[in-house]
């Protein structure tokens, strides 16, 4: 009966199967996608190089004359075969591999089946299972020859390619019965789990399927081998044709090595025509610098002539000056001579009254008050005949200040001299310079002038060969057209393909948000913990600061006390100094008499210097007097020598300006000719600049194109990289998840470690409140004591004068306990103010 019901199963399974072949095989493509999506292909990159490398050879050969557009067609066409066999490979490879998996699942669940099963129940039915695997084996035996033919035929016919796909899909169909099958027979062992018997066999069936398994293996590794070998045996092809590609390449680049060679000889050109216009600007420059110098020289010698008229006025003010300066001094000697015998005469008189002042002092000591009055009018006259001798010094400051001013004209006579024999000496070596010039340039100029002519013949003959040069870049420009058109289609292939990955990206992206989402939640708690512990840590510093404030009030008592100290220190000094100025002020009356007669001896001095000064005075303005004859003398001398050098000059500005107009006829020839061959050197340049843009414009959209196939062909190498980042990144962010877990464990345990901490330091805080608290409480009750005995001392000193006053010696009976009292109070106020 099982068996009867089982083989029923298997036909009605197969029926449904041989009526779906031909829709299974026209729906291949789509089907197989859909049922199972293609891993990414291992010889992608071969194809992208086989599809993609050689896009610039095909553009090459497409754009040559030998080649017509009947190759380039085929080609494509090749190229578009290759690429479908190569997704019908990567899809049977991927069938493949399905179909691997799942034997393996099924060994795995077949060995790790309870051992509960009984042997002898299902013994038939695992001996049907067995059979019916067998045959599937052969089936798929079958499948895989039909593969390899069908492998075989693609790299000969590309017409067998579509039989080759139908076989495939049947033997796809066949896999997907074998797998229903299969489950049915799975279904069937779980119904017959209870029977332990059957586990032996079980476990020998399971044998078998990983033996079929390891075959299976070996045939696929088979099928790798022959798919390498076709795709070397295309490559060879390949390689064939990227030879005549090359050449192709070699020809192109020898195009363009001509095209840069016109341009460079254009810009050689160019830059000959800038010289030119350069040494044109600098002929002008150098004729306005010429001008300009003349204007200079004949400026300089204008004020040559001003600064002449200048010195001639003042050397005749410099000569009345010196005569005022002359009579004044010898009035100012006059005067000195009388002052000099009045101050002799008084000298006299004062000689006298010190010696009547020295016979009273010694006959009289008590006379001390009229000796003081009689030396304050000695001082006084010492102080008049002071102001007069200071009067005299000042009329010799200014007969010095006088001479003084004498010696600066005549220095200033003298520089403005050396400096006019400077600037006359400096004309004459400019004037020398500008012939030299002026000859050089003419010289220059004629050079110049051939130079310029044979460059003109050159330029005649780049005109023609820029013109041909033309004519090959407009065919350089349709050739990079149909470059342009080839790497277009391409770009489009490869984004189609981009897009496929990108949807891949996506949903890998997705699993890495949600797992980054996790992470935040992770560091917000982590993030809250720190932020508790370092509330704690500030609650720490602000117990701290405040015992450190208390240290601070201490110290700043302390400061205070010392000030005082050092401002009664200071209070002792300055009594001190002003104790030691009382006695200076004594020694210094003594002092004064003696002052007086040292400075009578010091006006005798002084007078004598000043004879020996006015005496040397007039020797200076004699001097003076000689020197400004000479230097009239130089100044004659130097006014010829200007005039010469001013006709001179004007032959010379003649000479410039005779030139300088043969130098303009010329240079207009010169220009005449210059805009002929600039307009038709423009001309060309337009013509040239415009066929060098449609190459570079072209040049730019073929780069363009080739940097979109690498950055296509980058992109997908990313992100292949980037699904298998992401998939390491999932791990690593689990492993991160669980490494944070564990900090925020730690970071649990020492928050409850600070917490521990902060309430034992609370304690601490309060037990001290409670001290302070009692210690201000005794503070209080002490404060309070020592108001009462202040009250009863004060009492017992009224009581006591109040005795005193009465002359009764009562209270000395009860005087005696009230010092102790006292002293008792006097000893517990030092207690208090020490604690």
């Amino acid at each position: 009966m099982g068996r009867s019901s089982k083989k029923s199963k298997r036909r009605a399974a197969v029926a449904p199967s041989a009526d779906d072949n031909a829709m299974a095989s026209a729906e291949a493509p789509d089907g197989e996608n859909h049922q199972e999506p293609p891993p990414p292909p291992a010889p992608a990159p071969a194809e992208a190089k086989a599809n993609g490398e050689p896009d610039e050879p095909r553009r090459a050969r497409d754009s040559s004359p030998d080649r017509g557009d009947g190759e380039a067609a085929t080609l494509k066409r090749l190229n578009g075969i290759l690429a479908r066999t190569a997704d019908e490979e990567r899809k049977r490879v991927a069938a493949l591999e399905a179909r691997l998996a799942e034997l393996s699942a099924d060994a795995a669940a077949l060995a790790d089946a309870e051992r509960a099963v009984l042997l002898a129940a299902v013994s038939a039915p695992l001996a049907a299972a067995e059979e019916e695997r067998a045959a599937l084996l052969e089936r798929l035996a079958a499948a895989l020859d039909s593969v390899e033919r069908a492998q075989a035929e693609a790299a000969r016919e590309a017409s067998a390619r579509a039989e080759d796909a139908a076989r495939l899909q049947a033997a796809v169909v066949e896999n997907e019965q074998l797998q229903e099958m299969l489950r049915a027979k799975e279904d069937e062992a779980a119904a017959a789990v209870a029977e332990k018997s059957k586990l032996e066999a079980m476990t020998a069936s399971a044998r078998d399927v990983e033996s079929q398994k390891a075959d299976l293996e070996s045939s696929f590794n088979e099928f790798k081998k022959e798919h390498e070998m076709y795709k070397e045996e295309m490559e060879v092809k390949l390689q064939d044709q990227l030879k005549e590609l090359e050449a192709l390449q070699s020809r192109k680049e020898e195009l363009e090595t001509k095209v840069s060679s016109l341009e460079a000889e254009l810009s050689a050109s160019d830059a000959r025509n800038h010289e030119l216009e350069l040494e044109k600007v600098k002929m002008q420059t150098e004729m306005a610098a010429t001008k300009e110098e003349v204007e200079k020289l004949q400026s300089t010698v204008a004020d040559v002539e001003q600064k002449q008229n200048v010195m001639v006025a003042e050397v005749a003010r410099l000569e009345s000056e010196i005569d005022q300066a002359v009579k004044a001094n010898e009035a100012a000697a006059a005067a000195n001579d009388a002052e000099k015998k009045t101050i002799e005469a008084e000298l006299e008189m004062l000689k006298g009254n010190v010696e009547r002042i020295q016979a009273e002092k010694d006959d009289a000591l008590g006379m001390v008050h009229t000796k003081d009055a009689e030396v304050s009018a000695a001082v006084t006259r010492s102080h008049e005949l002071e102001l007069e001798v200071e009067k005299t010094e000042t009329e010799m400051v200014t007969s010095k200040e006088m001479v003084e001013k004498l010696q600066a004209l005549v220095a200033e006579m003298e520089q403005k001299q050396n400096i006019m024999v400077a600037e006359v000496s400096r004309f004459q070596s400019e004037m020398d310079q500008l012939v030299k010039v002026n000859e050089a340039a003419v010289v220059a100029h004629d050079s110049e002038k051939k130079m310029i002519q044979a460059e003109l013949e050159m330029l005649k003959g780049n005109v023609e060969r820029i013109q041909v040069e033309k004519d090959d870049a407009l065919g350089m420009v349709h050739a990079k057209d149909a470059e342009v058109s080839a790497a277009v289609t391409r770009s489009h292939e490869l984004e189609l393909e981009v897009e496929k990955m990108e949807t891949e990206m996506v949903a890998s992206k997705e699993l890495v948000e949600k797992l980054q989402a996790l992470v935040a939640e992770m560091e917000q708690k982590q993030n809250i913990m720190v932020a508790e512990v370092a509330r704690f840590q500030s609650e720490m510093d602000q117990l701290v600061k405040v015992n450190e404030a208390a240290v601070v009030a201490h110290d700043s008592e302390k400061k205070m006390i010392q000030a005082e100290l050092e401002m009664l220190k200071g209070n002792v000094e300055r009594i001190q100094a002003e104790k030691d100025d009382a006695l200076g002020m004594v020694h210094a009356k003594d002092a004064e008499v003696s002052a007086a007669v040292t400075r009578s001896h010091e006006l005798e001095l002084e007078v004598e210097k000043m004879e020996t000064e006015m005496v040397a005075s007039k020797e200076l303005v004699e001097k003076l007097q000689a020197l400004v004859a000479e230097m009239e003398q130089k100044q004659n001398i130097m006014v010829a020598e200007v005039a010469r050098f001013q006709s001179e000059m004007d032959q010379l500005v003649k000479v410039n300006e005779a030139a300088v107009v043969a130098h303009d006829s010329q240079k207009k020839m010169i220009q005449a000719e210059l805009e002929m061959l600039k307009g038709s050197m423009d001309k060309i340049k337009s013509e040239k600049d415009d066929a060098l843009g449609m190459v570079h414009a072209k040049d730019d959209e073929a780069g363009k194109l080739r940097d979109e196939l690498k950055k296509l062909h980058s992109g997908m190498a990313e992100l292949r990289a980037c699904c298998d980042d992401l998939d390491g990144k999932s791990s690593s962010l689990h492993d991160e998840k669980i490494l944070v877990l564990k900090k925020l464990e730690q970071e649990k345990d020492e928050a409850e470690k600070l917490k521990f901490k902060l309430q034992e330091l609370e304690s601490y805080n309060r037990d001290n409140d409670r001290e302070i608290g009692v210690l201000k409480a005794e503070v209080a009750g002490r404060d309070k004591q020592i108001n009462d005995l202040t009250e009863e001392l004060e009492q017992l000193q009224l009581a006591v004068a109040e005795a005193d006053r009465r002359g009764t010696n009562v209270v000395w009976t009860w005087l005696g306990p009230a010092t102790t009292t006292v002293l008792a109070a006097a000893s517990f106020v030092y207690a208090a103010r020490t604690r």
